[in-house]
Formats: C-alpha cells, sequence, structure tokens
C-alpha cells in the first residue's frame, strides 16, 4: 500500500499520460476529454486529501467517566449476532468480559445469525428473571416483540451497531461523535469510499458485496455508494447480493462469477471483514488477481491487520473498536439501572491502511486508551 504523498505522485501521472494521449489522437472533442480528465483529478485528490484528517481520526474524545456507580449482582444476557464471525464474537467477548469485571454475571446466546434465534435469547432472558440484555449487531425491529416483552417483564436493554425503532425498542443504544448508529454508520460507509477512490486513482471499476438480510449494513453501503458517486472515473463494475446463508461455497462461487465475467475490476468493496472468511477471500485467492486489487476494508479484524502486515492483499479499511462499543453497552446499562442519562461513547471515524494506524499485532486500535477511561469510570479494572 503506499502512502498519501505516493498516491498524489501517481495521480499526476496518470493524469498527465491521460492528457498526452489526448492530444496524440488528434480526433474527437478535445474539450470534452479535457474536461473529463480535470474532473476525475479533481476528485481524486479531494478524495486523497480527505484521507488525512480519516487517518488522523475525526471525533473521537474520551469517553465520559462521570455518572452512577455500577450496582452489583446484575445477571445479564449477551445476545452475540453469530459466534462463527469475528464480526460478533469480538464485541460479545468483550461485553461478558467488562460486564464481569464489575461484578456482573452473564450468560451468552449465540443467535447464530439467525433472527428467530435472536429474539429466542431475549426470552431465555426473560424466563430467566434476568436483570437485562446487551445485544450486538441485532436491529431493533428484528426483535421488537422480544425487547417489548423484555420491558414488561422489567428487564433493560442495550445494543450497540444497531438500528432503533421509531417506538419502544433498547432502552439505549450506543451513540458516537457523527450521532446514532445510522449517521455514524453511513460515515463510516462514505469513509470507506473516500480510501478506495485515493488507493485507485479515481478509477475504481469495483465488485460490490451487498449484504441484503443484514438492515443496518444499508447505512454503511448507501454512505458508500453516495460518496463513491462524486467519482467521475469510478465505476460499479458489479453487485454481488447475498445473505448469511450463503456463506461458505455459495458466496465463494458468486464471487468467482463476478470476477470471471468482469476481468477489468481492479477494486472490491466488503462490507465488513469477515465476509473475507465466509468466502471472498477463497475466491479472490483462486482467481490469482487479489495482489492486483485494491479492497474497501472494514472494522481491521486481526486477519485483516495481518494480511496487510504480510502484504496478501492491499486495501484501505475504516476501523471499529468494537471492544469499546462493548463497554460502552455495559456503561449504557449501569446507567439504565440508574436511572441516569446515556452518554455519547467518544467513537468517530478513523482510516486505516498499511502505512497508517496498523499496529504491529492483533487488531486495528483506536487512538484513546479507552479502557483507562472505564476502569476510572467503574471504580474497576477494566479487562
Amino acid at each position: 500500500m503506499t502512502n498519501a504523498q505516493t498516491h498524489r505522485r501517481r495521480g499526476a501521472l496518470a493524469l498527465a499520460i491521460a492528457a498526452s494521449a489526448a492530444l496524440l489522437a488528434g480526433c474527437g472533442d478535445s474539450s470534452s476529454s479535457s474536461s473529463s480528465t480535470e474532473r476525475s483529478g479533481a476528485s481524486t485528490a479531494a478524495a486523497t486529501a480527505d484521507l488525512q484528517p480519516l487517518f488522523e481520526g475525526e471525533g473521537y474524545a474520551a469517553p465520559a467517566v462521570d455518572g452512577p456507580a455500577p450496582k452489583p449482582g446484575k445477571h445479564v444476557y449477551v445476545i452475540s449476532c453469530g459466534e462463527n464471525q469475528s464480526t460478533c464474537n469480538v464485541a460479545s467477548a468483550a461485553a461478558v468480559a467488562a460486564a464481569k469485571s464489575i461484578g456482573w454475571r452473564t450468560t451468552l446466546v449465540d443467535s447464530r445469525s439467525d433472527p428467530t434465534e435472536m429474539t429466542n435469547g431475549i426470552r431465555r432472558a426473560i424466563a430467566a428473571r434476568a436483570d437485562g440484555v446487551i445485544a450486538y449487531g441485532i436491529d431493533c425491529p428484528v426483535v421488537k416483540q422480544a425487547l417489548a416483552e423484555a420491558r414488561s417483564a422489567g428487564l433493560r436493554t442495550a445494543a450497540a451497531e444497531s438500528s432503533q425503532c421509531a417506538e419502544g425498542g433498547y432502552d439505549t443504544v450506543v451513540t458516537y461523535a457523527q450521532g446514532d448508529f445510522p449517521r455514524w454508520f453511513a460515515a463510516f460507509g462514505a469513509a470507506q469510499a473516500k480510501a478506495l477512490i485515493a488507493n485507485t486513482d479515481g478509477s475504481a471499476k469495483t465488485i460490490v458485496l451487498h449484504e441484503t438480510d443484514v438492515p443496518d449494513l444499508e447505512f454503511a453501503y448507501r454512505g458508500f455508494l453516495d460518496e463513491y458517486a462524486t467519482c467521475d472515473g469510478c465505476e460499479i463494475a458489479a453487485t454481488i447480493d447475498f445473505a448469511s446463508g450463503d456463506f461458505g461455497s455459495k458466496l465463494e462461487q458468486k464471487v468467482q462469477q463476478a470476477l470471471v465475467q468482469h476481468p477489468d475490476a481492479n477494486a472490491v468493496y466488503l462490507p465488513y471483514d469477515a465476509v473475507l472468511d465466509v468466502g471472498a477471500m477463497a475466491a479472490l485467492r483462486a482467481s490469482g488477481r487479489l495482489p492486483k486489487l485494491t479492497l474497501a476494508l472494514a472494522e481491521g479484524q486481526s486477519s485483516t491487520m495481518a494480511a496487510l502486515r504480510d502484504g496478501t492483499f492491499r486495501g484501505a479499511g475504516v476501523g471499529v473498536p468494537q471492544v469499546w462499543e462493548a463497554y460502552q453497552s455495559v456503561d449504557d446499562l449501569v446507567r439504565s439501572f440508574a436511572g441516569a442519562s446515556q452518554v455519547r461513547s467518544g467513537i468517530g471515524i478513523q482510516a486505516y491502511d498499511a502505512d497508517h494506524n496498523l499496529p504491529d499485532s492483533g487488531p486495528w486500535q483506536p487512538p484513546i486508551d479507552f479502557r483507562a477511561a472505564y476502569a476510572e469510570r467503574w471504580g474497576a479494572g477494566a479487562p
């Protein structure tokens, strides 16, 4: 992965070659060609300039340390969106660890990406007379009836990376520097597009992987498409619609077919990193084109960071501090039990690539020591 300065040099060279080619051709509408080149160059330059504040981190702030102390002895169910995905299991493990650190008992429920099991998990918490529920990546409309039942039973509910219902729904949902989850996630998708535009010099031909069975992914998807549309030299080569039932060989086949049908594609958009693990990576490797493709990466899982470090693929992504989100879900529940108001998490937007914000090991890490803030906040050692 090249740095921003190198991208600018490559962009300038590409524009010079394009301009020379237009002059040598000696035919066609030269003014139209020049105008198109200028627009493409402007899009690339703007996208590259936008990356510096994204690498520095937009909107990040330390979590609030004031508020009520945790009430010990609570029993909380943690509903995972699917333990077979790093996108889900990292957050659920962090929620369990954070809850235990303040003296709460926890029960982990693996929904296996099944909406019925998500609902059943909340109902199991009700039947067990638990005190609360923490959900990750589970949209309110998917479990709205179960949440209403939980409220009637006196349970408090908190969630992260979840859209809220217009009425009722979760008692709290983690909020961000950019606002609520939909607004933040749209900014996340836009940042993915900015990085992809810059890293392809404004000439991306992208195969877009679009998961259709998770409503909250639409916020990032639409944010990506809206920003991507500002690049005059970019195009969507193909859109692959898939659902969790396609994980494995079906998704692999879909990606393989798109790569065969679009040999000129030079980029791939991922809604989240685990898509690589459930079929996409196998197809990209088998194609032999992986080193030539630029990936619009997502949250920055350990496997993604390792692949960037060793040069398996090139690309840029936008970090998601899932552990921080889980801690904030626990803190939201602490405040909810005490009847206190929810506060924003302090989470913002930060991009990464092989030259920026890449840790020596493990997953991407946010620019603030949030663990220390929560340890001070709770009067306990944050795990």
